[in-house]
């Protein structure tokens, strides 16, 4: 997880309230909070298309496929956590396997704990960059 992290402003804008713990009722655990916090302060913030093209924002669909075994792949949006939807894939940026996604670059290997324990990686395939912008 030592890529670069590159993140445009409004992904940056729409994350950070979720750091306080007024954002609409949502409430992170500590270590969802401590890993955002991480990517938000280490996350290269721009608006320039070229920096952005290949890079997991909120939004964008991305598949993630196995790097032992090709057939085990997953395709999923990274959403706040109020708009998760797990029956449309759906994922909220608070899991652990989006913070390990968000801002990363297409072909990077990234890993996160899962639930049992066990440490899952996986490459970034693909990203589909959202039709536009959803609102704030």
């Amino acid at each position: 997880m030592n890529a670069p992290i590159c993140l445009c402003v409004a992904d940056k804008l729409r994350l950070e309230p979720l750091l306080s713990h007024h954002d609409h009722g949502i409430i992170l655990h500590v270590e969802e909070k401590s890993t955002l916090r991480k990517i938000l302060s280490k996350a290269h913030i721009t608006d320039r298309e070229s920096e952005l093209e290949d890079r997991v924002g909120l939004y964008d669909r991305v598949t993630l496929v196995s790097p032992s075994d090709p057939l085990d792949s997953f395709v999923l949006e990274i959403t706040m956590p109020s708009e998760a939807d797990l029956d449309a894939d759906r994922i909220s940026v608070a899991i652990p396997v989006s913070l390990a996604a968000l801002g990363r670059a297409r072909g990077t290997a990234i890993s996160w704990e899962m639930p049992s324990g066990l440490v899952r990686q996986m490459t970034i395939s693909s990203i589909v960059k959202a039709a536009e912008p959803a609102v704030a």
